[in-house]
């Protein structure tokens, strides 16, 4: 899965038909390494506040439970 679609997904009402996508495709999507690092990445370079704490907490917590074991490393 792409940074832009997991991006996508932190947002407070995330566009319909990536949500529905990702609902019907659940089982074979991925995420790489570089996706896994460029999310948080990404957050820290917002600015501070309570926004960015939410979207750093989503992005920890995607990780986390979601990509636990659905990430590629090499």
């Amino acid at each position: 899965m792409d940074t832009n679609i997991l991006s996508e997904l932190m947002h407070v009402e995330a566009d319909a038909a990536v949500v529905s996508w990702l609902d019907a495709n659940w089982h074979p999507v991925y995420i790489t390494a570089i996706t896994a690092a460029e999310s948080p990445f990404g957050v820290e370079r917002m600015t501070a506040g309570m926004r960015r704490t939410r979207i750093a907490s989503a992005i920890a917590d995607m990780l986390a439970t979601d990509f636990a074991e659905r990430a590629f490393t090499s």
